[in-house]
């Protein structure tokens, strides 16, 4: 039985008597339960979030996420926001993050509602939705990185990175233009691919049979639309 983010805080057994109970707190860290139960899908987990009870940690698509702390244990591999190491822009209740790097927004239910209490609920909802859409549409603001399989032998070129693919259609070699590191202008090498071990390399100068740089690096001819991301 599950709660609005998609928790599962009751488990019944076949004559709907409850043999399990969790209760959580806003970021996931479990604060009380009963009963007996050895799924690994608790907080969140009808979002696909899973539980290590060994270490208290959570998977949450690419990386894992500690409800102790509300941090997850490695950054972002989108490098979404300005925080890379948050939980859904430090709005828990509010929002999922299934795959580790872009929170989604959670539609508010209204349960017949009193008509003042209804109209809090629906102007809530409203401006949790239009914060969600403003950070989906900057995403471009931010070095997100393009898909981690492409055209074999082919490039996407994006407004922070440009990669590269290899004959299988695996990350070869990134572009890499942000502001924030130094030099502004740097390659990652992809030994194998993002499924190698260690993945990306840390960064390099570029050298001559690397990509092009990102259309948003100085000196680029303005986007046209079209063979982005």
């Amino acid at each position: 039985h599950a709660e609005r983010l998609g928790s599962n805080v009751m488990e019944t057994d076949s004559s709907q008597s409850a043999t399990a109970t969790k209760s959580y707190d806003a970021f996931g860290l479990l604060i009380a339960s009963s009963g007996s139960s050895s799924s690994p899908f608790g907080y969140v987990g009808q979002q696909g979030y899973q539980s290590d009870a060994d270490s208290g940690l959570m998977l949450l698509g690419h990386r894992y996420y500690d409800p102790s702390t509300g941090r997850s244990l490695t950054r972002d591999r989108a490098k979404n926001g300005r925080n890379w190491y948050d939980y859904c822009a430090n709005k828990p209740t509010k929002c999922v993050d299934r795959d580790g790097q872009v929170p989604a927004v959670i539609a508010i239910a209204l349960v017949d509602p009193e008509p003042i209490s209804k109209t809090i609920f629906i102007v809530a909802a409203a401006v949790v939705t239009l914060w969600c859409i403003f950070k989906l549409s900057h995403l471009e603001d931010s070095p997100v990185h393009p898909p981690d399989s492409g055209p074999p032998g082919g490039t996407i070129r994006g407004p922070r990175t440009t990669r590269r693919y290899n004959d299988k259609g695996w990350p070869q070699v990134d572009r890499d233009w942000d502001p924030r590191e130094d030099p502004p202008d740097h390659s990652h090498d992809w030994p194998g691919g993002p499924a190698h071990e260690g993945g990306r390399r840390l960064p390099r100068p570029p050298i001559g049979d690397d990509p092009p740089p990102p259309w948003r690096a100085p000196g680029q001819p303005p986007y046209s639309g079209g063979g982005g991301w």
